[in-house]
């Protein structure tokens, strides 16, 4: 006897769920030009008038810039490798999808991928089509997908 296993997931708004998507590797591929600042300590001391009492409260310029140093650039790198991950599991033409159109350069459009990175080149509507395939795949890897809201 064959069981019936059927995934009943609700259905994804394409338009929320594109933005989301955009806004992930928008963020990556700021991540990965632009990096991280490194942070200095300055050399002269600065003073604060404070008109209450003491607060009993030490801070440590240096130790929080270093913490800073170490712990932002690993959140980014965790951040990028994540966004490396979900992309690398999809399905090739999908994959480059992704990265030709998000995440190599700025000022990429949808017609120059289909019209110039696939030999032979695909038709738009086969674009698009894998597009959002590739989108929604990319938006429950990452957890950043929108549900159609269904009235019960």
């Amino acid at each position: 006897m064959l069981c019936d296993v059927s995934l009943d997931l609700p259905d994804l708004d394409k338009e929320a769920t594109r933005r989301n998507v955009e806004a992930v590797l928008e963020k990556y591929r700021m991540y990965k030009q632009i990096g991280y600042e490194v942070n200095e300590t300055r050399l002269t001391s600065s003073y604060t008038v404070r008109s209450h009492g003491q607060t009993n409260r030490v801070t440590d310029q240096t130790r929080d810039i270093a913490v800073d140093n170490v712990d932002i650039p690993e959140k980014m790198r965790k951040y990028c490798e994540r966004v490396e991950k979900a992309t690398q599991r999809l399905p090739e033409k999908e994959r480059q999808i992704i990265t030709e159109r998000y995440l190599k350069e700025d000022g990429v459009y949808d017609y120059q991928v289909y019209s110039f990175t696939f030999d032979p080149p695909l038709s738009e509507y086969s674009y698009y089509k894998l597009k959002w395939k590739a989108i929604s795949k990319l938006a429950i890897s990452l957890n950043v997908q929108v549900f159609v809201d269904t009235p019960s």
